[in-house]
């Protein structure tokens, strides 16, 4: 199986794209695939999420900026279990972007790329997870993916910072020659239950402003979805049952359309 690199996206902080990227993670290693999260994300998130579940200690020594930094990933490469594994996050891949942006390198933007191509073991997925903004880290996860799936949050402001990253998205894969595909549109209720008659709205205009390209399922909030990234991720309660099901549905529809 050739292996699929991909990657949650969206300009606005705290839309629950790394809780999302943590979860994908647990529940693709659950199907018995072999996967690796890449947490680019200075809040570390997600390397929280994982480490917790597993009860993992965190171990300084391994994270991404040395990787970066030292132009190998191989060596930051933390097993979790047999079929799941991180390149853990770390408040320091801030100080990456200056450093890449001041180097003046015309290849700056296929540095990922290029570190994904040489990690020495086999995965099924890559998973990667980066900040909310727009600069040479997230253009070189956007080149280093193959799969770009965009977060739409039922919020006002959502909408407006949502074209503002597509139209980012679509500028960016022509001038850099990216050759991602954008695979979908999950959407995201941050209130209000699925039911609720304004989130019902909010998916009648995603699904008319955009058509197919929206997610059928859809990530509504519950409150155990928080003491997931918290307390780490749990298939022991109903309630736990009930979001991992949910996300797991979301997962199975999005590996449906990239194949």
């Amino acid at each position: 199986m050739e292996q699929k690199v991909i990657l949650h996206f969206d300009l606005k902080a705290g839309s629950g794209k790394s809780t999302m990227a943590a979860l994908e993670t647990y529940l693709l290693a659950r199907m018995k695939e072999r996967v690796l999260l890449i947490d680019l994300d200075p809040s570390a998130v997600s390397t929280h999420a994982i480490q917790k579940t597993f009860s993992i200690a965190n171990d300084t020594s391994k994270n991404v900026f040395q990787g970066l930094k030292d132009g190998d990933l191989n060596s930051q490469v933390l097993d979790v279990q047999e079929n799941l594994a991180i390149i853990p996050g770390s408040l320091r891949t801030n100080l990456w972007s200056p450093i890449v942006t001041a180097a003046n390198d015309d290849d700056a933007g296929r540095i990922l790329t290029n570190l994904i191509a040489n990690i020495h073991r086999n995965f099924s997925y890559i998973l990667l997870d980066v900040p909310a903004r727009w600069d040479i880290l997230s253009m070189n996860a956007l080149i280093a993916s193959n799969f770009v799936f965009l977060l739409l949050e039922n919020q006002k402001s959502s909408f407006s910072l949502f074209s503002e990253a597509a139209h980012h998205l679509a500028d960016f894969r022509e001038t850099s020659d990216a050759s991602f595909t954008v695979s979908g549109i999950v959407p995201l209720l941050s209130r209000g239950s699925l039911t609720q008659p304004d989130n019902q709205r909010f998916l009648t205009d995603a699904r008319a402003s955009f058509g197919q390209a929206v997610l059928h399922n859809v990530i509504w909030n519950q409150e155990r979805i928080k003491v997931f990234t918290d307390e780490g991720i749990s298939a022991k309660a109903a309630w736990d049952q009930r979001a991992l099901d949910m996300y797991q549905r979301v997962l199975n529809e999005e590996l449906t359309r990239i194949g």
